[in-house]
């Protein structure tokens, strides 16, 4: 139905993609670079490219004159695909562009240093990808492939709205992971007997990266079901509940979690610290702020993660305490509150946000290079 969606590509187009993403195969390994495509449309720079990817206009300008080959990135041919390589502190690590048909062009930082190839090319390698097919688990059959743990866990996050992890998985299904080993691969897609599903990074007209769906969809702000990995759930979102310590009947707004004492606590989305606070009949909490309207609250920790403040910006799936039983609590569990503009709703049934959408110029681009990626496998 995606492949539909999308007009054909020319078998030109086709190659030019496998060459530049295919040559990625030999470059260093890093669990934690990132790898962007980028489809070049007319009026395209490298850096516009670049200030996408906030990359300096110095760091361009002494890439560009390493090298008399390197003018050759002056003027990018439209529809060719050009992918850019960040490393762990999201600077430049390589670059590749297809200059013609049988010529790759390849830059890579060794060092201080930018370091220029143009390689032959008549055979080029296709698109690079591992297909994960299940027959324990994910994180044991992915292992099994040396596919990274930080690709394990984005897999997770990725999917997490669309695939009970528990009780969907079946032996055969396939996870296909689309560019190299990095934190976050090109694209991910799921085959199953009963459904396809697909979805693709893309940094947008600011910046921001983020995975959608072939409908230009995004996933990462769509709250997690639970913050942690949990034996049960102790009490209910309900009206009214006996309260075992107090000793008389008061609502109980929220999810409690039992699980073992030091057990993970992590955000169920993309936010900033509100407030980390100690005492109280809470104990240790956090408070965390998801845009405008949307509150999560994380109660009764033994402690907090390192680092932990009022501000800093957190990443849905991100650790930010450990399960304890501090403040008014009979034993380790984790109190979880949602709020909507001060209101306390049922995390379990109330659909927290809405999807967020690509603009129409970015929207336009990104099915043009989910096209590119189809086609290439």
């Amino acid at each position: 139905m995606l492949r539909r969606a999308f007009s054909p590509l020319t078998r030109l187009y086709r190659f030019w993609i496998a060459v530049v993403i295919g040559a990625l195969i030999g470059f260093t390994v890093n669990a934690a670079v990132s790898e962007h495509l980028f489809v070049v449309e007319k009026g395209d720079t490298l850096s516009s490219y670049f200030n996408r990817l906030g990359l300096s206009n110095q760091v361009l300008l002494s890439m560009l004159s390493s090298s008399n080959k390197n003018v050759a990135l002056n003027n990018l041919s439209i529809g060719r695909p050009l992918v850019i390589r960040l490393d762990q502190d999201k600077q430049l690590e390589s670059l590749a562009y297809s200059i013609t048909r049988d010529k790759l062009f390849k830059i890579n930082k060794k060092g201080k240093r930018f370091v220029t190839t143009i390689n032959e090319t008549n055979k080029p390698k296709g698109l690079n990808s591992t297909t994960v097919t299940i027959n324990k688990s994910l994180s044991y059959d992915a292992k099994k492939l040396n596919v990274s743990p930080a690709v394990i866990n984005t897999i997770v996050r990725v999917f997490s709205w669309r695939i009970n992890f528990k009780k969907d998985l079946r032996k055969g299904d396939k996870f296909i992971i689309v560019g190299d080993n990095t934190k976050n691969p090109v694209a991910l897609i799921y085959k199953s007997r009963s459904k396809n599903v697909s979805f693709f990074s893309y940094i947008d007209e600011y910046g921001n990266v983020d995975y959608y769906d072939g409908s230009g969809l995004s996933v990462s702000h769509s709250f997690l079901p639970a913050p942690l990995k949990y034996e049960r759930i102790s009490s209910k979102f309900q009206k009214s509940r006996y309260h075992p310590i107090l000793k008389v009947w008061k609502p109980h707004r929220a999810i409690d979690f039992k699980a073992k004492k030091g057990t993970p606590v992590f955000s169920t989305a993309d936010g900033v610290i509100k407030q980390v606070k100690k005492g109280g009949s809470l104990g240790n909490v956090v408070y965390i702020q998801h845009g405008n309207d949307h509150l999560t609250v994380y109660a009764h920790l033994s402690k907090f993660a390192r680092g932990l403040k009022a501000n800093k910006k957190i990443e849905q799936g991100q650790t930010i305490g450990y399960v304890g039983s501090t403040g008014r609590s009979t034993g380790p569990h984790l109190h979880y509150e949602l709020r909507y503009k001060g209101e306390r709703k049922n995390p379990l049934k109330y659909n927290v946000m809405k999807h967020r959408t690509l603009s129409q110029r970015d929207l336009s681009l990104f099915k043009k290079r989910a096209n590119f990626i189809l086609k290439s496998l």
